[in-house]
């Protein structure tokens, strides 16, 4: 897909002190400081103007700012104008810096916590979820997936555990995490998950 876009890069705060006067112009955050004003219709065929409103000394040198500021988080025209749509609320660069900062730390928080309950791909473990919650006393869940997890993070870390080495692991995994183990009989090697090889 080709990428089209007709913008003025500058400097954030500034290019939004000009856009106030400019109906339907919107200016994106970009990193650096800098901002990007999509260039619409009415303000390309004003084009002249615009530039020698917004130049002045001070203005970047030219450099890759695909990858310096950000420009290739956005594929044409609208995606920066949603991206500026959603700078609207802030008073100036370092709130939208203050703003993305906690967003990116909130979503990357979660990513992690997704982490932990997701199954690893191409890593098998010797025990299955039924085997586990058997082991453990505990209903299907997310629980489970964590508890899958560890053994495979075990088996990265460590190599291939026996089902008595894996079944070991879970209950001081689970006295750690808060979980009680069930009070009821504990399979026996063979007895859950189709035996004693290690489940895909």
């Amino acid at each position: 897909m080709s990428y089209r876009l007709d913008a003025v890069v500058g400097d954030f705060d500034r290019l939004r002190a000009w856009a106030g006067g400019a109906p339907g112009a919107v200016v994106a955050p970009l990193g650096q400081r800098l901002g990007l004003l999509p260039l619409s219709a009415a303000l390309r065929g004003d084009l002249p103007r615009v530039l020698r409103e917004l130049s002045g000394p001070g203005a970047p040198e030219h450099r890759d700012l695909f990858v310096e500021v950000g420009l290739g988080r956005g594929r044409d025209e609208e995606d920066w104008r949603r991206a500026a749509l959603g700078a609207q609320g802030v008073a100036d660069y370092d709130e939208w810096c203050a703003t993305a900062r906690v967003e990116r730390g909130s979503e990357e928080r979660a990513a992690a916590e997704r982490a932990v309950h997701e199954r690893l791909r191409g890593v098998p473990v010797p025990l299955d979820g039924k085997a586990i919650m058997t082991l453990l006393g505990m209903p299907e869940g997310r629980t489970v997936g964590a508890a899958i997890r560890h053994l495979q993070q075990l088996r990265i870390d460590h190599g291939p555990l026996t089902r008595e080495e894996a079944a070991s692991a879970l209950r001081a995994w689970a006295a750690e995490q808060g979980a009680r183990p069930s009070s009821r009989r504990r399979p026996s090697p063979g007895s859950e998950g189709g035996g004693g090889g290690e489940q895909a």
